[in-house]
């Protein structure tokens, strides 16, 4: 018997400044779905937080015209009740009308997506969706706590320490005493980037008391925690996707190569 088609949430967007990368994300996914199996339905956080859905979402021009694109699109919102079955027109003349949803393949980055929030709403609201669960995705996302976390599992890190915007209100001399009396964060240069996001942005690499100030600053910007490291020399990145299964299957290895010997947003993306 044919396998019956299953309606896939594609959601991405989000109140993140990775915003965009996540819209490229959802894009380039759905181009590649699989139609025999997924019927797919983007979805769409705006930076506002509100959800929509439409066809008018696959089209890259839609993004470029925004906010006024958006009434082409209905609202929606997935409500964090458990067996409504999908999502929910918010629409006057539809409200209350549910969308039938499967899965939801969440295509975030970053901050709400991939920090164990929209992770939460899925939980609560009982559906089936793609990825980790909470606590691992809360873990992964903030880079000191998964340090901690692997350290304490007897994987080598590097050293580091996390600073608060509020300290750095109060006093960046404070704050750089602080930083450079850390064991292994003694000497420059360091490297210095938000605790809480990816995609290479608001890094920075000090190469002394200026920069480091500069860099604190930068990293302020986008996030309320900045992490402190070494600035390791002629580094290799190396990244693997690991899909959970009965037995975990690993995917293919991927060595970037950055243009600058740190990978940027513009190598990445």
């Amino acid at each position: 018997m044919k396998e019956q088609i299953k309606n896939l949430a594609v959601l991405f967007g989000g109140r993140s400044v990775e915003h965009e990368i996540s819209v490229i994300t959802a894009l380039q996914l759905i181009n590649v779905l699989d139609v025999e199996r997924y019927r797919p339905i983007p979805v769409y956080i705006a930076q506002s937080g509100r959800w929509y859905t439409g066809e008018a979402l696959l089209n890259k021009e839609f993004y470029k015209k925004l906010p006024a694109s958006l009434s082409q699109v209905q609202e929606v919102t997935l409500l964090p009740v458990p067996r409504i079955g999908g999502l929910t027109v918010l629409q006057p003349k539809k409200h209350g009308e549910v969308i039938p949803v499967d899965i939801y393949f969440l295509a975030f980055h970053g901050t709400y997506g991939e920090d164990g929030c929209i992770q939460g709403l899925m939980e609560m609201a009982d559906v089936a969706y793609t990825g980790c669960g909470v606590l691992s995705a809360a873990l992964g996302m903030n880079k000191y706590q998964c340090k901690t976390h692997l350290s304490a599992n007897g994987i080598p890190v590097l050293p580091a320490t996390v600073v608060h915007r509020d300290e750095g209100r109060k006093s960046l001399t404070a704050v750089r005493d602080r930083i450079l009396s850390t064991p292994g964060l003694e000497q420059f240069p360091l490297f210095v980037k938000p605790c809480n996001l990816g995609s290479s942005i608001g890094i920075s690499v000090a190469s002394d008391i200026a920069g480091l100030n500069a860099a604190l600053v930068n990293t302020f910007r986008y996030d309320s925690q900045a992490i402190v490291e070494p600035c390791v020399k002629d580094i290799l990145e190396i990244n693997v996707a690991v899909l959970e299964d009965d037995e975990p299957v690993a995917s293919v290895v991927e060595m970037p190569v950055s243009t600058s010997g740190v990978l940027t947003y513009e190598d990445k993306y």
